[in-house]
Order: structure tokens, then sequence, then C-alpha cells
């Protein structure tokens, strides 16, 4: 919901999420972690124009663009 979205973005998470999508690695357990990011941000981003405005002004809706090229299937598909 567009209320769940706001807590999310009122509680600092987009900070922490760009630093996790940004993290480098191929290591499972982050790549299933990565993939969930990009569920809720994309949840975030079918928001209010506003909640999207907030993912582009911080970049990190270019990180869930990159990842959409990624060799993981799953990762991929979610972002």
């Amino acid at each position: 919901s567009n209320e769940n979205a706001q807590a999310m973005i009122d509680a600092g998470l987009m900070p922490k999420m760009q630093a996790l999508l940004s993290q480098d690695s191929n290591e499972p357990t982050l790549q299933l972690v990565k993939k969930e990011a990009c569920y809720v941000l994309t949840n975030i981003a079918g928001g209010t124009d506003e909640q999207t405005n907030e993912l582009l002004k911080k970049g990190i809706l270019n990180r869930v663009i990159e990842l959409a090229y990624s060799s993981n299937r799953g990762l991929r598909k979610e972002a």
C-alpha cells in the first residue's frame, strides 16, 4: 500500500537499500536479498508520484535497472 511505502521511506530505508544493491558479489544469499529488495522497491515505485520521485532523486532506480541485466535469473526478473 502507499502507506507502507511511505513508512519505509520515512524510516530511512532508501539509503540502506541503495547500499545493499550496490554490493558487488555473486554470493547466493546476497543475490536473494537483492531480489527481495528489488521487489520492495518496485512496490514503492508503483506508489504515489512523490514516492516514485523519491526513488528517482536517490538514484536507486538506476541500480535496479542495472540489476535487470544480472546473470541471476531471479534477480533479473524482479528488477
